[in-house]
Parts: structure tokens; sequence; C-alpha cells
């Protein structure tokens, strides 16, 4: 994870925020492990990708930007196109797709991963190409929502990038939680309310003391 500073001037301490740049900063913990990066347009290109499976070892899909000067003109052409098509480039390393999702509307992806036109959903026509970049692609959009469900921010914006990383270190606590406790199940309201007495339990602790040396400061909190 990464946060976006924007434009930014020149410094000793300034990233590049061009797209393989970013991308590069962000996949170095999972470079050579031979797994697979879902990107979106803004990211999605053919020497990027290329980079990742060659020097990096890593498979990548994602959609691609109409615009971009590698995709054929047929692949934009949405004229005469039954609904639910599908049109395949295939070259050594890679599979770009032109879905045609409804009449004048067409989806460009590119993959490093699929080197076929399986079918996924046979009622759709959805490849699997397209259907494995649906199921990965809503990574962030999740955390989004399960944050914004469960917000620790205040109106506070000097904290507003602390309160974001509170948010998201709840979100993986919880996930951690659950795979070392055989999947025990808790809600996310519960979860937050215990993980914040937690956190909050060693300075009350320490002001109750101060209040009366004989107040008993020991609940019955989550085991992690």
């Amino acid at each position: 994870m990464e946060v976006y500073g924007g434009q930014q001037p020149e410094d000793p301490f300034r990233c590049s925020n061009s797209p393989k740049d970013i991308v590069d900063r962000l996949v170095e913990p999972v470079s050579g492990t031979k797994r697979n990066i879902t990107c979106d347009n803004w990211y999605t290109g053919i020497d990027l990708f290329r980079i990742l499976l060659q020097k990096l070892k890593l498979t990548a899909v994602g959609t691609i930007r109409k615009n971009q000067a590698d995709i054929p003109p047929e692949f934009l052409e949405t004229r005469n196109k039954e609904r639910y098509s599908s049109m395949f480039g295939f070259q050594k390393d890679f599979t770009l797709v032109s879905y045609f999702p409804k009449p004048g509307k067409v989806t460009l992806l590119l993959s490093f991963l699929h080197p076929d036109n399986t079918v996924h959903d046979t009622e759709k026509m959805l490849r699997e190409v397209i259907a494995s970049y649906n199921f990965s692609k809503c990574g962030v959009d999740l955390v989004d929502q399960m944050s914004s469900s469960y917000n620790v921010a205040r109106d506070s914006r000097p904290l507003t990038i602390f309160f974001s990383l509170i948010n998201i270190a709840s979100i993986n606590n919880q996930i951690i939680f659950k795979e070392n406790n055989n999947g025990k199940n808790i809600s996310r309201r519960l979860f937050i309310k215990e993980l914040g007495m937690l956190l909050v339990k060693e300075n009350k602790c320490k002001e109750w003391e101060i209040q009366d040396s004989h107040v008993n400061c020991a609940p019955t909190f989550v085991q992690f």
C-alpha cells in the first residue's frame, strides 16, 4: 500500500508517480513469487506487464485504455457486434480480449496469465480472463466498503492518513484472527470494539491505578 502524494517538488524525498514506478514499488514484497497482479487501466500496458513477467516472475491481468497504440482498430469497432461476443488476439506471452457486454460498448482486457479463450459463464459468454479480473478487482472496493461501514476517522484533517491506516489495519487484523482461530466468526462491530479495548488497556489501567490503586483492570478480552 502506498499513499498518493500528487505533484511533488524536486527534492531528495520525491517519488515518481509514473504507472511503472508505482507498480514496481507496490509489487516488491511479492517479486519472484509467481503470483498474479490485477490492475486497472491506469497501470495496464504490454511493456509494463512484460517487465513483471520476465524480470519479476509475476503475471498480470487488467483493463486497458482504448487509446493505447498497441490495440488493433478491429478490437475497438462496436458496430454489428453481437451482445456478449468476444474478439481475441494472441501473442507468445499475452492475450488481448475485446468483450461486448451490450450494443455500442466494448471492454478491453490484457492478460499475461490466460493463454486461451476459455468460457467461464455460458449465459453471457463471459470468458475466463474477464471472470478472473472481475473476481480479483474488487479488493480495493471491498476494503473501502468495510472501512466506511465502521469508520474510526474523526473530523480532523491532519490525521486523515492515520485513521485510514487504522481502518485498514483492523481489517487485516480480523483476517489474521480468523486464520489463527480456525475461522472463528465474530462480527466486525464486536471485533473492532474488543480490539479498541485491547489497544487502550495498558494506558487505561495506568489511569485507573492513579485514581484508585484497588481497581481491578482485567476485563475479559478476545484472545489472539
